[in-house]
């Protein structure tokens, strides 16, 4: 249920009411599933839009509360995000950062990406 509510909200360019589901989940200690695909959905939506701040943000906010990305096109959006924007040295620093908490699956496609020709 909660992955058409994001996917609806996305769609509809809705972060702010995703973020405030987010505190919600959050103040009610709601774990899990759910919850992952929230915080996946905001960072999805804001990398798409090549906010990179806010998924800076989001990551960490993600990460702080022990969760890593649900699938690898998570991560190749955040990855493609900054590779639109030039931000290679920030690239840089969010796969270090991930690379500490992703499964090895994760880390391995981050990697993989970053070096592939599609990419350069």
């Amino acid at each position: 249920m909660i992955e058409n509510v994001v996917r609806l909200y996305s769609d509809l360019g809705k972060v702010d009411e995703m973020e405030m589901l987010l505190e919600i989940f959050t103040e009610f200690n709601q774990v899990g599933e759910a919850l992952l695909q929230l915080h996946c959905g905001i960072i999805r939506f804001y990398a798409m839009m090549d906010r990179l701040d806010d998924v800076e943000f989001s990551v960490g906010r993600m990460m702080s509360q022990g969760m890593s990305f649900k699938s690898p096109s998570d991560v190749e959006k955040v990855i493609s995000s900054y590779f639109r924007q030039g931000a290679y040295e920030r690239l840089d620093l969010f796969l270090e950062h991930i690379k500490r908490f992703a499964r090895s699956d994760l880390r391995i496609c981050c990697w993989h990406m970053r070096s592939s020709d599609k990419l350069t």
